[in-house]
This record gives C-alpha cells, sequence and structure tokens, in this order.
C-alpha cells in the first residue's frame, strides 16, 4: 500500500499493535522446569552450594541480630562459673539444624 493509496485524512490507528499479554507456561513447560530443577539438586549429590549457604546465614544473620548489651547484662548479672559444654555422642543429631540450613545439610 503506498501513500497515495490512502485517503486523505485517515489514520493508521487501525493497524496499531495492541499491547501484548505477558507470556504464560504451558503445562508441559511446567512440568519440564519442575523435572530440571529436581535434577539440578539430585545432580549436586543434596548438597547446597556455597554461596546458597552464605546467602542463608547472612539472611539469618540480619532476622536474628546478636545484641551485645543483652549478652553483656546477663553476663553482669549471673557471677557464677561457667560450666563446661557436655560433647554431643557422635551419633546424636544436633537440634539447631531443623530449619532450612538443615534441609539443606541433609543427606538422603
Amino acid at each position: 500500500m503506498s501513500t497515495e493509496d490512502r485517503a486523505p485524512g485517515t489514520s493508521d490507528a487501525g493497524r496499531r499493535r495492541v499491547a501484548a499479554e505477558p507470556l504464560q507456561m504451558t503445562e508441559a513447560e511446567k512440568a519440564i522446569a519442575e523435572w530440571e530443577a529436581r535434577h539440578d539438586v539430585a545432580s549436586r549429590g543434596h548438597r547446597a552450594a556455597p554461596d546458597l549457604v552464605q546467602h542463608y546465614l547472612a539472611h539469618e544473620r540480619l532476622e536474628h541480630p546478636a545484641s551485645p548489651k543483652r549478652d553483656a547484662a546477663r553476663a553482669a548479672s549471673s557471677p557464677q562459673p561457667a560450666q563446661p559444654v557436655a560433647q554431643p555422642e557422635p551419633g546424636a543429631r544436633d537440634s539447631r539444624f531443623r530449619g532450612l540450613l538443615g534441609k539443606l545439610f541433609r543427606r538422603g
């Protein structure tokens, strides 16, 4: 269509593109993506990558900051001598690793 074919005063409003809808994943694509994610985890041997562990620890420190004032007040109020820490048995599980960190390091 050339410029001479158009009638004067007509606009290109009918030919403009309508905003496209966002792309959607099909069910098959979702299943493939889930399988790939599970395969990646299995290929790592159920061990977390070091950068993921570092990110997790940094996040935990931000969420639960240590309070030096509270620790100092607690130490000053209890003049009892420190008791020796009992060593856990070699086969005993540590209760600290019940959360996400435990899941990351748990071997299947």
